[in-house]
């Protein structure tokens, strides 16, 4: 590991590094891997899969999250990760890095850290997937996590929902609506919003969500509803 981390030090233009499978034994071999890879210029893929080795503390590991800010790709599968209650992984994806896949399956997070990602997710724009599977999540964390994406409670909600990243979770299926809708950002919202106006499958219109929208539009959103492409509404 120490060898791998050297040549990451002294290779500025090294992009991705796979460590998948190599023990990494103290948190002092962690922390310094945080730190360079913290400073690195062109690094942009990381995998430690099952990499922390018995004596590795979650601080440790969790570090390499907020060392990840000039990361696409990271992955930390398998490496026993919990966070005691801190919200280090929330708070990164909160503010909003370059990361845009997150592997964190295979570890001990739970419902109450699912709720703090869910958090995390709603000011994030450029995350595109966070794998959260065979962690301890249950009903309630995957709840949240869905609510993360489609918070239909009204359409300022949903608005400020996030509309850039699939969720993988293994207890309960969470759609993959940002990813199945076309259009981009702009269009998975129309999507969400339309779908709780006009819901697929049902022939009113909920009215009361009207109440959002300013008065000179209503005859606009009433149009669009009757035009809207079942097809989209339906992947919802």
């Amino acid at each position: 590991i120490l060898f791998a981390i050297d040549i990451l030090k002294h290779n500025k233009s090294m992009v991705s590094l796979h460590l998948a499978g190599n023990t990494i034994e103290t948190d002092d071999d962690f922390n310094l891997l945080s730190e360079v890879i913290s400073n690195h210029p062109s690094l942009k893929e990381l995998d430690l899969t099952r990499c922390a080795g018995p004596n590795i503390t979650s601080v440790s590991v969790n570090s390499i999250v907020l060392a990840s800010k000039g990361l696409k790709t990271l992955h930390l599968t398998g490496n026993d990760i919990s966070t005691d209650g801190s919200s280090i992984i929330a708070d990164c994806l909160a503010a909003d890095p370059p990361l845009q896949e997150l592997f964190l399956a295979g570890n001990k997070l739970n419902d109450d850290d699912a709720e703090l990602v869910a958090e995390g997710l709603k000011t994030n724009t450029n995350l595109k997937k966070i794998d959260l599977r065979d962690n301890a999540i249950g009903r309630l964390g995957c709840k949240a996590l869905f609510k993360a994406i489609f918070n239909d409670e009204s359409l300022n909600s949903v608005s400020s929902s996030n509309h850039t990243c699939d969720i993988l979770a293994s207890s309960y299926k969470i759609p993959c609506i940002n990813k199945e809708i076309f259009g981009g950002k702009s269009g998975v919202l129309l999507a969400k919003k339309f779908a709780m106006i006009a819901p697929p499958n049902d022939q009113d219109v909920n009215v009361h969500l009207f109440s959002e929208v300013p008065p000179e539009l209503i005859h606009k959103v009433l149009k669009l509803v009757q035009k809207y492409p079942e097809k989209t509404l339906g992947n919802i």
